[in-house]
C-alpha cells in the first residue's frame, strides 16, 4: 500500500469515528432534555424495584415492559442496553433502599413509586445517559450492525423515535409541525 492509500485510509477511518462520536454526543445531549425518555427510565426502574420486592429473578415485568417500549421503537430501549439498565436499577436500589427504615408492613408500589420519583433517579438517569459504554455498540447481543445504530440515533435526533418504515414496508408518514 503506498503513502497515499494510507493517509487516505487513516483520515477515513478517523472521520468516521469523529461522526460517530459527534452523534452519540448529540444523542446524549437530546436525552438530557426528553421528558419522554426520564419517564420511561423512571417507570422501568418501579418495575425492576417491583420485581426485586415480589422475589422475582426472571425480572418479568421490567423485561415485559423493557420489550414493549423496543418494539414500539423508543429511543431508551433501542440505544441503551437492557441488562445495562437492569444493573443500573439494581445498585440504585441497593443503595438507596438499605438506607431507610421499612416498617414490617410496607406497600411495594409505594416504595418503588417513592424511590424513583425523588430527585436522585433524575441525577441517576443523567449519569448514565452520559456513558458511552451504556449504547449499544456493533456486534453487541442485539446484533445490530454499526450503520443500524447509527441509524437509530439519528431518527432519534430528527424525529424522536426510530423511524418504523427502515424495518417495515410502509409510506412514512409526515411529522406535523
Amino acid at each position: 500500500m503506498n503513502l497515499i492509500n494510507k493517509i487516505t485510509l487513516l483520515f477515513i477511518a478517523t472521520t468516521q469515528i469523529a461522526l460517530g462520536n459527534d452523534i452519540l454526543s448529540s444523542v446524549m445531549f437530546k436525552f438530557e432534555n426528553d421528558k419522554i425518555a426520564f419517564e420511561q427510565f423512571k417507570y422501568l426502574g418501579i418495575l425492576k424495584c417491583l420485581d426485586n420486592r415480589i422475589g422475582d429473578r426472571k425480572n418479568k415485568l421490567f423485561f415485559t415492559e423493557y420489550t414493549y417500549l423496543y418494539n414500539g421503537l423508543y429511543p431508551l430501549s433501542r440505544l441503551i442496553k437492557e441488562y445495562v439498565l437492569n444493573q443500573i436499577y439494581s445498585e440504585f436500589e441497593q443503595s438507596e433502599l438499605q438506607l431507610r427504615n421499612f416498617p414490617k408492613v410496607e406497600n411495594s408500589v409505594e416504595v418503588c413509586q417513592n424511590l424513583y420519583n425523588s430527585i436522585k433517579s433524575y441525577d441517576l438517569y443523567l449519569k448514565n445517559i452520559s456513558k458511552k459504554s451504556h449504547y449499544y455498540q456493533e456486534n453487541d447481543e442485539i446484533m445490530f450492525s454499526k450503520e443500524e445504530i447509527e441509524q437509530n440515533m439519528l431518527d432519534y435526533l430528527n424525529i424522536g423515535k426510530v423511524e418504523r418504515c427502515r424495518l417495515i414496508d410502509c409510506i412514512p408518514q409526515k411529522i406535523k409541525n
